[in-house]
């Protein structure tokens, strides 16, 4: 598996998802500013006030994936292609690592339970926030099944702004090569 590629697709679905903010807003974990970040690489909190260009979330969010990523991983004990490891990224992302390592979603994925079992799950976790019910989440769990069961090649087909050149993915989707 190329796990560049996969953190590549997972920042795909987290920027829409997450949807860029410059300035620190409050939501059920406290200040986020970027792409819902809570808190900055060097381990400080969001601050009410705080600010951050959309040049420093794009960036950012590649490295906060890639953490989310290894934190995941040794979770993880079967083989996993790119699209299956984006969606647990960005579950990770949005939920935490903590949850998807504990979660009965990984426990049914890696006893290789039914496809209907698993998409079941999905659309079971991390659905709420603050201990209410969100129809966002649930759409982003529905989103990260279909992810999780697409075709790998077929999802650069159908996500042109991932473009395929001699097995080297140049991904779009902020206006610049990466």
């Amino acid at each position: 598996m190329n796990e560049d590629y996969a953190i590549q697709l997972a920042v795909q679905q987290i920027a829409p998802a997450e949807d860029y903010s410059p300035k620190a807003y409050w939501d059920v974990n406290g200040y986020a500013v970027g792409y819902g970040f809570h808190y900055y690489a060097d381990g400080r909190s969001v601050q009410q006030g705080d600010t951050m260009t959309k040049d420093v979330a794009d960036a950012y969010v590649y490295t906060v994936a890639r953490g989310k990523w290894r934190a995941i991983k040794p979770c993880i004990t079967v083989d996993l292609n790119e699209n299956q490891a984006a969606a647990l990224i960005d579950l990770a992302y949005n939920c935490g690592e903590g949850l998807v390592c504990d979660s009965k979603l990984l426990q049914l994925i890696n006893a290789g339970a039914e496809a209907s079992e698993i998409s079941f799950q999905f659309e079971q976790t991390c659905t709420t926030a603050g201990g209410k019910y969100m129809s966002i989440l649930y759409q982003r769990r529905v989103n990260e099944m279909q992810l999780f069961w697409s075709n790998v090649t077929n999802y650069a087909k159908i996500n042109p702004e991932v473009i395929l050149v001699g097995g080297i993915v140049i991904v779009g989707i902020f206006g610049f090569l990466l």
